[in-house]
């Protein structure tokens, strides 16, 4: 518990506002999570793997290398592997 408010801390002092006004806005982290990936553009080109379970972890994939990529770019970090 202790780390997810130290976290919600440090998104609160990112955006300029106070911890309050964070969770004015959105009640959860899923909720935060949610708000974060569909303002995210992520390029795609069409996934056909012939499996529609492999197409959607393929999906998985793409949007979690391209969250990471933008998330470690802001920090001067280098990207993990996913």
């Amino acid at each position: 518990m202790r780390q997810h408010r130290q976290a919600c801390r440090a998104r609160a002092n990112r955006a300029g506002v106070g911890k309050p006004a964070v969770y004015r806005r959105w009640k959860s982290k899923e909720e935060i999570l949610i708000a974060a990936l569909s303002v995210t553009e992520v390029p795609l080109e069409p996934i056909d793997t012939g499996s529609v379970c492999e197409d959607l972890v393929t999906l998985a994939r793409i949007v979690l290398k391209h969250q990471l990529s933008l998330i470690f770019n802001l920090h001067g970090s280098c990207v993990p592997r996913c």
